[in-house]
């Protein structure tokens, strides 16, 4: 999950401590006034001998010796503030370079982090690790906070972030707040359009029943991403819900032209539509066809509902043969 941690962790600067609040709404500080922030944010090392056992401790991890580098770590007896922190820093990045050991990763970046005597990169860092990390073992609500907080320290707009935070709250069942970070994380993408805010967003709709809503998303990111034959047959589908048959039939019609219909199911949707649609000779065809191919299953349920569909088309020879 973690790449090899870089030659600045081992001489990496800190700071004088600005402590600021997690909250729910990143825009409280303003670009400008981090900016500010962290132009006058002084940079600290590391004291000279705590600095050689730290220097070894990244020697080991270099050789792949984890355990090694840990048990270095562990010897160090800080005592100033930052000292402490960038030990505890060095620690949880080591626990997450490990795996499985998600829970005393997250619980020494958070003692890094709680001073927040780190410089302003790796403050920023730990903030999201913990984050990334909360996600990885369904701490949703610490995840959010704690990209919240990172938000607040950075006063970046970031869309994957935006797009964890909307995974979280649907995970935690909070369908109606997946909504706004939806938005946000597809604002954030711009032209780097991704699929997931708006997958989140139509789960959100459904899932609460807003039919409506959740068309018009699929009729949004259906000219964003025309190749993807999930989208037409989605917006097909909830065309349906919505009772909206005429735009039901065209799109199915049109993602099965694109070849983007492939079961059992959508070539049946699509042959009742031809029917309730009054072009029941076309739903006669399709059926056949697939019948024939073996894509429609030539069973006594479809044979009927391809011979009622050439009866009412008026080709009843074709009808009577079918129903024989």
């Amino acid at each position: 999950m973690f790449k090899k941690l870089s030659t600045s962790l081992v001489l990496a600067a800190s700071v004088v401590a600005i402590q600021l609040p997690m909250i729910s709404d990143a825009t409280a500080a303003t670009a400008a006034e981090v900016a500010e922030q962290k132009k006058k944010r002084p940079t600290n090392l590391v004291g000279p001998n705590i600095g050689k056992k730290i220097q070894k401790a990244f020697e080991l991890y270099s050789a792949d010796d984890i355990d090694g580098s840990i048990a270095i770590l562990n010897e160090i007896s800080a005592k100033k503030p930052y000292d402490v922190a960038y030990v505890n820093r060095f620690l949880g990045m080591m626990y997450a370079s490990k795996g499985d050991h998600e829970k005393e990763s997250i619980d020494y970046l958070k003692k890094a982090a709680e001073p927040d005597v780190l410089n302003w990169a790796d403050q920023a860092q730990t903030l999201k690790t913990i984050g990334d990390l909360q996600m990885s073992i369904q701490d949703y609500k610490g995840a959010i906070s704690h990209y919240y907080a990172w938000m607040e320290f950075t006063a970046e707009e970031d869309a994957d972030v935006w797009t964890k935070i909307a995974n979280a709250h649907y995970s935690l069942k909070q369908l109606d707040k997946v909504i706004m970070p939806a938005d946000k994380a597809i604002a954030a993408y711009g032209d780097k359009h991704n699929q997931n805010p708006y997958v989140l967003k139509v789960t959100s709709f459904y899932e609460r029943k807003m039919y409506p809503e959740a068309v018009d998303v699929l009729e949004t990111v259906i000219q964003i991403f025309p190749e993807n034959k999930q989208w037409w047959t989605q917006l097909g589908m909830f065309y349906l819900l919505v009772e909206d048959y005429a735009k039901a039939l065209y799109t199915l019609d049109l993602a099965y032209k694109k070849g983007f219909l492939e079961k059992e199911a959508q070539i049946k949707t699509l042959a009742n539509l031809f029917q309730s649609n009054g072009v029941p000779y076309k739903a006669a065809k399709l059926l056949e066809k697939h019948m024939n191919s073996g894509l429609v299953t030539r069973d006594d349920k479809n044979l009927i509902a391809l011979a009622n569909a050439y009866h009412a088309a008026q080709d009843i020879d074709d009808a009577a043969k079918i129903y024989k």
